[in-house]
């Protein structure tokens, strides 16, 4: 295992160390986050059911998540928000998780300043808790180390 290691040195030996830290954890918080689906789902049916849609695709994930930040933040959002952010998405496609979200109550949509037809939302209670809840038991110390 030593030889292995002097080996690697000459590949890692030109990366600052400050640069090199943040690098191993940048990589850790991504394995974890991208192996969400390896972690045990809710029991709770409540939780369970938004857990498992928002398994079924990583675009639904990568949607709840921001809504989720922007909501934590104190900020709406509005579908085409989400397509700025994400230009790979499709407007047929956020515009199906959206309505979705809305009839299952997990985003709640306002009418915006700007128009009545365009829509702002943010997430619903449920949503912060399963979240808080999946960081708490999942992301955090000691899971936080997991791969480091």
């Amino acid at each position: 295992k030593k030889k292995q290691e002097e080996n690697l040195d000459g590949v890692t030996s030109d990366i600052a160390p400050k640069l090199r830290a943040t690098t191993i954890n940048s990589l850790n918080n991504q394995l974890q986050v991208f192996s969400y689906k390896g972690y045990p789902l809710p029991e709770n049916p409540l939780y369970k059911r938004p857990a498992v849609y928002f398994r079924s695709c990583v675009n639904k994930r990568i949607i709840v998540t921001l809504i989720t930040l922007k909501t934590l933040q104190k900020k709406c959002v509005t579908q085409s928000e989400v397509i700025d952010y994400f230009p790979h998405l499709k407007k047929s496609f956020v515009s199906k998780v959206f309505k979705h979200c809305v009839e299952e109550c997990w985003f709640v949509l306002h009418d915006t300043e700007v128009s009545k037809k365009i829509k702002c939302y943010h997430v619903a209670e449920l949503i912060i808790h399963a979240s808080l809840a999946f960081n708490e038991n999942f992301l955090s110390f000691p899971h936080k180390l997991k791969f480091i």
